[in-house]
């Protein structure tokens, strides 16, 4: 088994380790030997005191990790569940304009058939009504596509945004983002409407 000699204080220690995990124990050792030389003069009578409050140190600031790693978490969740609510609004506005607009085609049908026993000029003219429906039905999809693709992006970013050290992203940005797209799926919903008039 290697072994990788590290200096703390005054002494060195001789520490076995597996194949390959000489350089992270050689670094491990550095931190605990910064940390001993963070005591100055206020050192302990006894080498292990001191080793103890070396220990201490790194113990406090890993708490302090944990805790900008736990809060970052909430935030990540918070933020998910903001991206979850806005994808279903989003959603449910778009099958809200699929449905209008399914209904004004099939209404457009009907008319168009009892047209069609009055003037054949009226079919070709409720033939175009049709087909504007159609276009702007396919322009909502569209834009749904488009929503769900930003809602994507904006999942992406929201799993990357804090590491190890808890370095997160503002959750103002996520917000922001998360009102423009509902401004987004209002529009959407307006232009289909006023398409379909």
């Amino acid at each position: 088994m290697p072994e990788v000699s590290i200096k703390i204080g005054p002494r060195s220690y001789n520490i076995g380790c597996g194949d390959g995990e000489q350089n992270k124990v050689a670094e491990l050792g550095a931190l605990i030997a910064e940390k001993y030389e963070a005591l100055g003069t206020a050192r302990a009578p006894t080498e292990s005191q001191n080793l103890v409050f070396a220990a201490l140190f790194m113990a406090d600031e890993l708490a302090e990790l944990r805790k900008r790693v736990s809060k970052a978490e909430k935030t990540a969740a918070t933020a998910q569940a903001q991206i979850d609510e806005a994808l279903k609004k989003a959603e449910d506005t778009a099958q809200t304009a699929r449905d209008e607009a399914e209904r004004k085609i099939e209404k457009a049908k009907a008319k168009a058939d009892q047209e069609k026993e009055k003037s054949g000029g009226k079919k070709a003219e409720l033939k175009a009504e049709i087909e504007t429906l159609r276009k702007a039905e396919a322009r909502s999809r569209d834009q749904v596509q488009r929503l769900k693709s930003e809602l994507s992006d904006l999942r992406e970013a929201n799993s990357h945004q804090h590491d190890l050290f808890g370095n997160a992203e503002d959750p103002s940005a996520v917000a922001e983002a998360l009102e423009l797209l509902a401004i987004k799926s209002e529009k959407a919903a307006e232009a289909m409407e006023a398409a379909a008039k």
